[in-house]
């Protein structure tokens, strides 16, 4: 492996489908890899990673040192609601040119709350896979995904 491959991870191009658009809670993620070596590699695995986030803005007031208001600004907050994980075992060897595809799956977490991108506050889901080579920048992809809200009638 090239030594800049190495610091940047570029030594593979990682491209991440999945089966649909929306999930709902308690469903699974089919997720297909497909790993396209730009020049030799070696990974010890590869990890599939689904996360949450939710990010609330809101304003603060901020005081002199006599106790008199100055003036607002935005804070914001970030806090990780949900994570699923599962590691893909390797080791993953791959020529120049050669290609590998992965195919997994992981759950939606039933916890996780929908999708949400309102003024004040968001609520956005992502899916990495990420192959992890030693003593290298791991090369991987994130996407989007969508988690619509339960219905009364899913068992949630």
């Amino acid at each position: 492996m090239r030594f800049w491959d190495r610091i940047t991870g570029g030594a593979a191009t990682v491209t991440v489908e999945t089966d649909k658009q929306l999930y709902m809670p308690g469903e699974t993620i089919s997720v297909r890899t497909t790993i396209n070596a730009n020049n030799e590699v070696e990974g010890k695995s590869a990890l599939v990673s689904f996360f949450g986030q939710e990010e609330i803005c809101y304003e603060a007031s901020k005081y002199n040192e006599e106790g008199q208001k100055i003036g607002e600004e935005d804070e914001y907050e970030t806090n990780q609601t949900v994570r699923a994980e599962k590691r893909i075992p390797g080791p993953i060897r791959l020529a120049e040119g050669q290609q590998h595809v992965i195919e997994a799956q992981i759950p939606v977490p039933l916890n996780a709350p929908p999708t949400y991108a309102g003024p004040r506050a968001t609520h956005e889901y992502k899916l990495r896979v990420e192959l992890d080579v030693a003593w290298s920048a791991n090369s991987g992809q994130t996407v989007d995904i969508a988690v619509g809200l339960a219905g009364p009638d899913s068992g949630d």
